[in-house]
């Protein structure tokens, strides 16, 4: 099964933040906004129509609801389990969105959780 993945990464200096996962096999999908710790900055707001307001996350003008980063890395890791075997896509997957869901996956504490779990980014 080919797995399609998305994440929203907005960057601050230096750092990345994830802001959305999501992702799709064509017959069902999993979409979680993350609340970003550091902001959204105005020019990445404009690019993504993605903007902080009232401690909220506001996508086209419309509320989305947030999770945590580890509650998203969790959800998305919950979906695609159910989709074994499977190959994961991504747009710049190995250099870039990869790197930082494996990042966000180690720090969010989800290693044993997944114990079976194996990931190949292309």
């Amino acid at each position: 099964m080919i797995i399609k993945l998305f994440l929203l990464l907005l960057f601050l200096g230096n750092d990345a933040e994830i802001c959305q996962i999501a992702a799709t096999d064509g017959m069902g999908d999993v979409n979680v906004y993350v609340m970003p710790k550091h902001g959204i900055s105005a020019g990445s707001s404009a690019v993504h129509i993605l903007f902080v307001m009232n401690k909220g996350l506001v996508y086209n003008g419309q509320p989305v609801s947030t999770d945590s980063l580890a509650g998203g890395v969790s959800k998305f890791f919950d979906w695609l389990k159910l989709r074994k075997p499977y190959i994961l896509l991504a747009h710049s997957g190995k250099s870039f969105e990869g790197k930082h869901l494996i990042k966000a996956w180690i720090t969010c504490g989800n290693l044993e959780e997944y114990p079976t779990l194996k990931c190949g980014v292309l």
